[in-house]
């Protein structure tokens, strides 16, 4: 899910800001390796099924505005939170609440 806005405060100034969240889900079950006799099938001897049911969310909210100072010289400052979380440990545990802030300088010639 996305989501967000541009809004021109002045001739100058902009505002924005956007959202979005995305959920993913997985699941894989023990394959089938119909032929194959139990002793050479590689899969026969740990469940794989356990280490396929992953879950994990993504949330990142971002606001900021840009000014005009010359007709071809524009500022922009953008700040951003976001929070990951994906907790399966053999997945090297992504899980982090972030805040950054981003600047800079437009130049058009």
């Amino acid at each position: 899910m996305n989501a967000g806005f541009n809004f021109a405060a002045t001739k100058r100034l902009t505002i924005f800001g956007d959202a979005y969240y995305v959920y993913s889900e997985e699941d894989y079950d023990r394959p089938y390796l119909g032929s194959i006799d139990a002793s050479d099938n590689p899969w026969s001897e740990f469940d794989v099924s356990d280490y396929s049911d992953l879950q994990s969310y993504e949330f990142r909210v971002s606001g900021g505005f840009t000014y005009n100072l010359k007709e071809n010289l524009t500022v922009q400052v953008k700040a951003t939170y976001a929070d990951f979380d994906e907790d399966e440990y053999y997945m090297q545990d992504r899980d982090a609440d972030v805040v950054y802030v981003t600047a800079g300088v437009k130049w058009n010639f």
